[in-house]
């Protein structure tokens, strides 16, 4: 009797144990849309009228804190397909950040604040942006099936849960 007892106990720890970590790596994965996605969609509408420049001098710090999120995700990902994701995404995050970088460089080096239009067409500008833009669309992309994906684990794990435990009553 004292055994099942022990091992009931053990289940139930093991169980809030998931569940702490699942409700950590939904926080994270919070995080990362809020640092990935927020930035592209917002940033390139708002900056519009200000100097290139700027743009790349606030999208680099988002990015840089979009790998952090992203390395604290990838750590608490609940399975391999999630965790292969989330090495996708920091290495098209990694990439970015590169690409903007040597587009900052480009842009510095044609006149800064003041640099004109035609820096667009610059090869360095050109060739950086051939990998920032790129590596970009797949940090959404990837971001999009993360979130899929973990939203169809969590809705097939629920549906388990309670067919193996009963439903769960709000007390």
């Amino acid at each position: 009797m004292a055994d099942s007892k022990a091992v009931t106990e053990r289940t139930a720890e093991a169980e809030t144990g998931r569940r702490r970590m699942a409700g950590r790596f939904g926080f994270w994965l919070g995080m990362a849309n809020l640092v990935v996605l927020v930035p592209f969609a917002i940033l390139p509408v708002t900056l519009l009228g200000t100097a290139h420049m700027t743009f790349h001098l606030i999208y680099i710090p988002c990015l840089i804190i979009g790998l952090w999120v992203i390395w604290q995700l990838k750590g608490l990902a609940p399975n391999r397909t999630l965790r292969v994701l989330a090495w996708i995404l920091l290495a098209a995050q990694s990439i970015a950040l590169l690409g903007h970088a040597g587009e900052l460089f480009a842009v510095i080096q044609h006149g800064g604040f003041e640099a004109p239009y035609e820096v667009f067409e610059e090869p360095e500008h050109v060739r950086s942006a051939q990998f920032a833009l790129p590596a970009i669309m797949l940090t959404i992309l990837t971001m999009i099936v993360i979130d899929v994906t973990a939203g169809i684990r969590g809705l097939f794990h629920r549906s388990r849960r309670a067919e193996l435990h009963g439903p769960v009553v709000a007390e």
